[in-house]
């Protein structure tokens, strides 16, 4: 580019064209040299800032998960006691399989209704 430019404008010979081309390569290899060094110390960052990421991830995940399970386990334990008598009469009865005699107020019932429950039999 300098080797172009016309000499007899008297500011201008091949010793400043000489360094001029010195002065733009040093800058241009100066530059790639501090953008390799930018580029290999970004690398570094973001790989620290993965792996720390991927803890907390894991972290969060394993805490979602036995959040899960604990939710799952309380849904299948109400599920159950949904499905077990309400009355510990009753609870007797089947456990033990013997006759067991209780009053209506025990199994849940009123006088009148086990007046009509036992008139029936």
């Amino acid at each position: 580019m300098f080797g172009t430019w016309p000499h007899e404008w008297g500011w201008f010979n091949e010793a400043d064209a000489d360094l001029g081309v010195k002065f733009s390569l040093g800058c241009v290899g100066l530059i790639t040299i501090v953008l390799f060094r930018f580029d290999k110390l970004s690398v570094i960052r973001e790989k620290d800032s993965f792996d720390f990421a991927m803890k907390e991830y894991e972290m969060l995940r394993s805490k979602w998960i036995d959040a899960e399970a604990r939710r799952m386990d309380s849904e299948s334990q109400e599920m159950f006691s949904e499905s077990e008598p309400k009355s510990k009469v009753a609870t007797n009865i089947i456990s033990s399989g013997d006759i067991i005699v209780a009053t209506p107020e025990e199994v849940g019932m009123t006088s009148d209704s086990a007046a009509d429950v036992s008139e029936k039999d």
